[in-house]
């Protein structure tokens, strides 16, 4: 048990992210949140603009710098949740394809997706930082791919047209591309 505790804490995102709780009984139901108050919220999505409202801003300038050094990956570039993996990979995992295109859709969750990726994308293709000096480890570095492999997919089925997506798609491939060679 202590054992546990211990890799919990180390994965804890940070002080002021830790009022975030899962509730115990539904712990394998990712769009079961409930807020740091301890209500359920009403919008599944809620989690991520709760946990991102203090951590945003200093995970973009820690990209902008060249290197990730805080513990924020799980909610601002969200991927599936996976069985056994951490308890914030299951809380902010993306449930399913409708919530992920309600995710990109989001009027503050899609833009600033859309934002990090393009700041991972110029760091690693057009500055050649080595992704896992960006991402911090090679760990972060599949969190990545993950991420970008589930909104490519869902930004694939997305209607043609729409500038953002087309921008974020050529992102994403040429980054999932660069990822691959850099094995």
């Amino acid at each position: 048990m202590q054992q546990q505790q211990r890799e919990h804490d180390e994965q804890a995102v940070s002080s002021s992210d830790d009022n975030l709780e899962m509730e115990e009984d539904d712990s394998s139901n990712p769009t079961s949140p409930t807020s740091a108050s301890g209500r359920p919220t009403p919008d599944p999505l809620e989690r991520f603009l709760e946990a991102q409202q203090t951590t945003y801003a200093g995970a973009l300038a820690e990209l902008v710098a060249g290197r990730k050094r805080n513990h924020w990956i799980w909610f601002i570039l969200p991927q599936e949740p996976r069985p056994g993996v951490s308890e914030m990979s299951r809380f902010f995992g993306i449930a399913n394809d409708d919530e992920g295109k309600a995710y990109l859709r989001h009027p503050v969750l899609g833009p600033r997706y859309l934002t990090v990726v393009s700041v991972i994308h110029t760091q690693i293709c057009r500055n050649s930082v080595p992704a896992r000096r960006l991402m911090g480890s090679s760990v972060d570095v599949l969190k990545l791919r993950s991420s970008l492999e589930l909104f490519k997919r869902i930004a694939d089925a997305e209607e043609p047209g729409q500038q953002e997506l087309h921008t974020f798609l050529e992102q994403a491939r040429e980054l999932l591309d660069a990822l691959s060679e850099e094995k």
